[in-house]
């Protein structure tokens, strides 16, 4: 319980999920907790199913888990609550102090494959939202925007709630995000990521990799994680960055791990709170609310947030004497300015992670505005 929260970052194919993950959720199952698994695709850990003590959400998008991860998290926030009883009344320091007698279910393990994904999916409603016409009113519209927003502020705060509050309760989170930087996980992430042990592997933006370990280009790892072999990642453990390997489990590997450590593993339900939803319907049919115009242009031709924001900045870089100012460039193209003089803040993070992405991509004007103006 040493580290008993894990945030793990990393591109595309460099072992987040299979190295980092996999081998995570295979140990604390094999030490007797339940694990949760909530993966949109429900593809990725297809070797883990019908394994007793492990529940997987039903596969959906991830515009469609914001509302019910925000409620499985609030739900988990209120089963810390109910452990805390639970200790009081047995006398007991920490969940794996409680005797067989008290007929509790072993300790347990959120697994968010991609979590920054669904939180990121929420701008993609929100602006369809604002494209829409299905609604009456502007105000229709602001409504729809702010329950968004809420949602998402649910997501967060739980997170960190259960982050801080769940060492002696044996609730575990293990998130993994695709090359998370400061800008896009904002002051919640930045919260969260204090709270947990911080892994990183393979990523393509150096300064995005050193703000999530939590270093400096001056502490010995200029690049960060970036261009680390798959399956190598860096870890800061109090304080110190350690570079570490993790082995790629095979689906032989898994079989045989599982058969030879299942005799030894009691099986027990999840407690009522957490039941899984048994089906996640679709909330959001972003076609539906898109005018076909800009569904083509945007959503429809499989571009993240932040290449489409990339492309709005693009060319326009050098004009910008500060990231204010690209944030307000960026607010105005999407229509999300009006009549304000200053950008929202959502904007000005989004500029920012625009243009490092634009830099990571050789974009000279835009490594120019990282090095000069950014940092």
């Amino acid at each position: 319980n040493q580290e008993p929260h894990i945030l793990v970052a990393g591109t595309s194919g460099s072992g987040k999920t299979r190295s980092g993950l996999m081998p995570t959720m295979l140990g604390l199952w094999a030490a007797g907790a339940n694990v949760i698994v909530i993966n949109g695709a429900g593809s990725d850990f297809a070797d883990l199913a019908h394994i007793p003590n492990i529940t997987f959400f039903p596969p959906a998008e991830e515009r469609d888990l914001i509302a019910p991860l925000a409620d499985f998290l609030d739900a988990t926030v209120r089963e810390s609550l109910r452990r805390d009883h639970v200790l009081a009344a047995w006398n007991a320091n920490t969940w794996r102090d409680l005797p067989p007698e008290a007929g509790e279910s072993g300790e347990l393990l959120i697994a968010v494959d991609e979590f920054l994904a669904v939180i990121l999916a929420a701008d993609e409603v929100k602006q369809a939202i604002r494209a829409s016409r299905q609604y009456a009113s502007q105000a229709e519209k602001r409504t729809a925007v702010e329950e968004i927003d809420h949602r998402v502020y649910r997501l967060w705060y739980a997170a960190n709630r259960i982050a801080s509050k769940n060492r002696k309760h044996g609730i575990h989170l293990l998130l993994s995000l695709t090359d998370p930087t400061g800008a896009l996980l904002g002051d919640y992430g930045m919260a969260l990521r204090r709270q947990c042990l911080a892994i990183a592997f393979r990523m393509r933006i150096a300064d995005g990799s050193r703000k999530f370990l939590g270093v400096s280009s001056r502490d010995g790892y200029p690049q960060g994680s970036v261009g680390l072999p798959t399956g190598q990642y860096l870890a800061n453990l109090g304080g110190e960055i350690h570079r570490c390997v993790s082995f790629f489990p095979s689906s032989a590997d898994i079989r045989q791990f599982v058969q030879t450590r299942a005799p030894q593993v009691r099986q027990s339900t999840l407690p009522p709170l957490l039941q899984p939803p048994a089906v996640i319907e679709g909330q959001w049919e972003i076609a539906d609310l898109l005018p076909a115009a800009t569904a083509d242009q945007s959503l429809a031709d499989g571009l993240s947030r932040i290449e489409q924001d990339a492309r709005l900045l693009q060319g326009q870089i050098p004009q910008f004497r500060n990231i204010t100012a690209a944030g307000r460039a960026l607010s105005e193209a999407k229509g999300e300015l009006g009549d304000r003089v200053n950008p929202p803040g959502r904007s000005i993070r989004d500029a920012e992670a625009a243009i490092r992405w634009l830099a990571a991509q050789g974009d000279e004007a835009a490594g120019w505005f990282v090095r000069e103006v950014l940092e």
